[in-house]
């Protein structure tokens, strides 16, 4: 008797864990529950779970997470349990806090919880897996939810393009160099840190420095990466970023970023909560000689101490202990001597995470040896403790040629470059520059628009850089052949630089013009002839010579518009082009052409489209340089006013003053050859 009465009592007993998710979806779809938090949903099932004699064995909740995404970490850890066979129920408030995604719906509620033998109970659209019944309501649910979905996220891209039509900024994190304004999330304020290492950077390009020796010179300066300064600012880094930078473990040289998270997983404050740490090849091992290892980050309510003792009986009283034990503050390293990092966390909330960061580096490593960073929490059992690793973040190319392009530090906003593939897939997709969306003057900027214009002028040229040095080549991409079009490029002898016509690498196929130019000669006489005409112009003669109606109007307006109205042209050509495809795929189904006959012309037309758009691009990159050589032209004054006399050349005067050189033949008789060169006013 007694056994069946127990029996009965362990079949009526059930493990169950309550799920609970609120997203800005759930929010627009039911305005009334802007109240209601996930406090509440926790309260409502406890309840549910208590009046049905169910026991709650866990709470997974996933805040500001879509329901139609499939990486929500507490979803997946509760499916994992689910799997091992450690949750016999899984209660929710409704189906759609599971999920929206018809897909996951079908996978689990209806095929792999029955494998499992788990039930899923929504409580408010009581729909329970173990009554046939409520299948076929579950299923329309999820269609209607999916629907819902799909529409809301249709409605959300009409807002944002329409937002960003306005030039009101729409990302959730502000581009380095601005923050988000408090008072008006869709504006950019100026930070006043980030934006000095903006302005650095672009005065090192101007300079006539390239890339390598900017980033080198970042790097030894100890300035945060864009990544770096938003993370230990406490701006929110979008997980893609911080995906690709995942590791394992440490290996290889490098530097790396290890994180300790100690989680309480349980409805139970704790406090005083002591863990160790210590970073090892394997269990037993001392920390590597040549290893450095420094605190990165300590979150509030959290103290790391280090010890040289190999004793785990550590008592709270005694970290007071300055003999036994040292405190560490950020930025402090840690000796290599050191046996464990302690840390102690005064309060660990229920359900609460709380973390520190180290930062390692490992100067070489030979053998390729793993590191790990094992930890410990002492006395309490529902408290675990979780270790990633990263690469540490640093500047790069990329970063910086990126930086130096972004039309966001003259004051535009700068939005549409990315494109979701779906809405239930998260990779985007790299759009076509000319359907970005700019709206202009619409923050503050931080570069002013001449040194803009003038790196523009530099980048679109594409100089090259000497990699050994970082350093620019002043002429490159600036002097070119009268007769063969192409840039000259720069030689050496044991005595002099040289310039030489690139079509000497074909073995002069192309051209005669084979004479080398004296590169040291020939700065001396741009030298001389920039000098002259900042004489001129403190005379006055030279302004009377500009012609201020070619600059305003005449040959830039004319070639604008010369330009724009072919683009025009090429715009309604490829409207034919797609209008021929649709009647072309017409013709195709009512069998009027053949299918051979379709491919063919299919072929064609890609072929005249894909013609067509590239004729498109090279026409709105040259009206964006006419805009650059207008500005400049137009600012001629401030270049003259710049320098009173020029003594050496630089990448940045000669990207100023000058924007093209065109070098003739060496006449055989009187041994000169004819230097034209083309300024920029």
């Amino acid at each position: 008797m007694i056994k069946k009465i127990t029996k009965k009592l362990c079949r009526s007993l059930r493990r169950v864990a309550l799920y609970l998710r609120l997203s800005k979806e759930d929010l627009e779809k039911n305005p009334e529950e802007s109240s209601e938090s996930i406090k509440n949903q926790e309260l409502m099932l406890r309840k549910y779970a208590e009046e049905n004699g169910w026991e709650v064995v866990g709470v997974y909740e996933d805040e500001d997470y879509s329901g139609s995404d499939r990486d929500r970490p507490n979803f997946n850890k509760m499916i994992s349990e689910c799997e091992k066979g450690n949750i016999d129920i899984v209660l929710v408030k409704t189906q759609a806090r599971f999920a929206r995604d018809i897909e996951l719906v079908d996978k689990y509620i209806h095929n792999k919880f029955k494998e499992w033998g788990v039930r899923f109970v929504a409580c408010v659209d009581r729909i329970d897996s173990t009554k046939k019944e409520t299948k076929k309501a579950s299923q329309i649910t999820a269609m209607t939810d999916e629907w819902y979905l799909e529409d809301t996220s249709e409605n959300i891209k009409a807002t944002l393009r329409n937002k960003k039509e306005k030039g009101l900024f729409t990302s959730s994190q502000a581009p380095y160099g601005y923050l988000k304004d408090p008072d008006d999330k869709n504006h950019l304020i100026i930070d006043p840190v980030a934006s000095e290492n903006v302005k650095k950077i672009f005065e090192l390009y101007k300079m006539g420095w390239g890339y390598v020796k900017i980033l080198n010179y970042l790097n030894s300066e100890n300035i945060l990466c864009p990544y770096d300064y938003k993370r230990l600012n406490g701006i929110k880094i979008g997980n893609s970023s911080c995906e690709n930078r995942k590791r394992k473990n440490i290996q290889n040289m490098g530097n790396y970023i290890i994180f300790n998270t100690i989680e309480n997983l349980i409805n139970e404050k704790y406090e005083n909560i002591i863990t160790l740490g210590t970073l090892v090849e394997e269990l037993g091992s001392p920390i590597k000689k040549n290893v450095k290892m420094k605190v990165r980050k300590i979150d509030k309510n959290m103290q790391l101490f280090y010890s040289t003792s190999d004793d785990k009986n550590i008592k709270i009283e005694d970290l007071t202990n300055e003999n036994k034990y040292h405190k560490l503050n950020e930025n402090d390293y840690i000796p290599n001597e050191s046996k464990y990092v302690i840390c102690l966390i005064n309060e660990l909330k229920r359900y609460g995470k709380v973390s520190y960061e180290l930062e390692v580096e490992v100067p070489s490593n030979n053998n390729n040896a793993k590191l790990n960073y094992l930890t410990e929490v002492l006395k309490e059992n529902n408290i675990f403790s979780t270790v990633t690793y990263e690469k540490k973040p640093s500047w790069s190319m990329y970063t910086i040629r990126e930086m130096l392009r972004n039309e966001t530090y003259i004051g535009n906003t700068v939005q549409g470059k990315y494109e979701k593939i779906s809405y239930k897939i998260k990779k985007s997709r790299h759009k076509p520059h000319e359907e970005w969306i700019v709206v202009e003057n619409m923050h503050d900027p931080i570069i002013d628009k001449d040194t803009w214009y003038s790196v523009q002028s530099r980048m679109n040229n594409q100089p090259t850089c000497q990699f050994a040095t970082g350093t620019l080549n002043p002429f490159s991409k600036k002097v070119y052949c009268k007769y063969c079009g192409k840039a000259f490029s720069k030689t050496k002898s044991k005595q002099h630089e040289y310039l030489v016509c690139s079509d000497k690498q074909q073995q002069w196929r192309n051209c005669d013009n084979r004479s080398l130019i004296r590169l040291d000669l020939l700065e001396k006489d741009i030298i001389k002839q920039i000098n002259e005409n900042i004489e001129k112009y403190k005379n006055g003669n030279l302004l009377k010579q500009l012609n201020q109606e070619m600059i305003d109007n005449k040959y830039f307006n004319e070639k604008n518009e010369t330009l724009k109205k072919e683009l025009q042209k090429i715009e309604n050509e490829i409207n034919k082009k797609d209008k021929f495809f649709q009647h072309l795929y017409e013709d195709k189904i009512n069998e009027t052409i053949t299918t051979e006959q379709y491919f063919l012309l299919v072929k064609q037309y890609e072929e005249d489209k894909n013609n067509l758009i590239e004729r498109s691009k090279k026409i709105t990159n040259e009206i964006k340089m006419i805009a650059v050589k207008q500005e400049q032209m137009i600012n001629s004054k401030n270049l003259f006013e710049k320098y009173n006399k020029v003594t050496e050349l630089s990448s940045e005067i000669i990207s100023e003053w000058i924007d093209k050189i065109i070098v003739g033949k060496k006449d055989k008789d009187t041994g000169l050859r004819n230097i034209e060169i083309q300024w920029n006013f």
